[in-house]
């Protein structure tokens, strides 16, 4: 008996009608860590729980999956390693990360969860579960009681930091955070970055984000340039989620002040 990681390949469904080429033909990648204790030629049997108090021969299972060896992309052993004397489970954690990626930020945020943040470069262009793979190796030395309390592990570049209302809870260690102000901050600062003075950038209080822009850069420009050139510099500091609740009115300053004259603007 030995604890595994395994990565396996499952079914999976799509709802309702659709046509073949808008399927998914990727099976669901999965990854089930647990005590293999026992497996024939088709199928491993592995257990997340395992009930000490017996003898070896008698101990009982929890949580079993029986995963068919064809599934089966990729299997290795989990060593756990003791915990260090002197290092708390923080200390822990980033003793394990930080060789590999220096910039790792952890803490406790309550009884039963961890919270943990790296942010390198080193995933830039990666999916997700690429990154996974790249920290799960790392997560599987810790002591089991630690891993499990792991919750929450946020996996960025720093331009995916910068970007994120998440970042903002993280750094809060989770108080509320007011998310539109946040917003409201970001968009300013991506928008003033570009169309710096004697250009102006102001925000109108309301429940929309409403972001006035006036700038000589959009003289011999119809609306449909002036939308292109605004939301590419959005898009290129914001998720695209988040340029999405935002409404421009782009301006050159004669309009504007024909605009505050009671004139109406393009």
């Amino acid at each position: 008996m030995n604890m595994q990681l395994i990565k396996w390949i499952d079914a999976r469904s799509v709802d309702g009608w659709a046509e073949p080429g808008d399927v998914d033909a990727r099976g669901a990648s999965i990854k089930t860590m647990g005590w293999v204790f026992d497996e024939t030629a088709d199928v491993v049997c592995i257990g997340g729980s395992i009930s000490e108090h017996r003898a070896e021969a008698a101990r009982q299972y929890a949580g079993i999956m029986l995963i068919p060896k064809r599934s089966i992309v990729e299997r290795s052993e989990v060593t756990i390693v003791p915990r260090a004397p002197g290092l708390d489970e923080i200390g822990l954690i980033e003793q394990a990360l930080k060789p590999h990626f220096p910039n790792v930020e952890a803490y406790r945020f309550d009884l039963a969860s961890i919270r943990v943040r790296i942010i390198d470069e080193q995933f830039k262009g990666k999916s997700n579960p690429e990154r996974d793979d790249m920290v799960d190796p790392l997560l599987r030395k810790l002591p089991e009681d630690i891993r499990s309390n792991i919750v929450l592990l946020l996996l960025w570049t720093q331009e995916e930091a910068d970007c994120s209302p998440t970042n903002a809870e993280f750094e809060h260690g989770g108080r509320f955070v007011d998310k539109e102000k946040v917003l409201r901050q970001k968009v300013l600062r991506v928008l003033r970055d570009a169309f710096p003075p004697p250009a102006r950038v102001e925000l109108q209080e309301g429940e929309m984000i409403i972001a006035i822009i006036v700038s000589d850069r959009f003289a011999d420009m119809d609306s449909m340039g002036r939308h292109v050139l605004v939301h590419g510099h959005l898009t290129s500091g914001l998720l695209e989620e988040e340029a999405r609740q935002v409404y421009v009115v782009a301006v050159t300053p004669k309009e504007y002040i024909g605009h505050s004259t009671g004139c109406k603007l393009p």
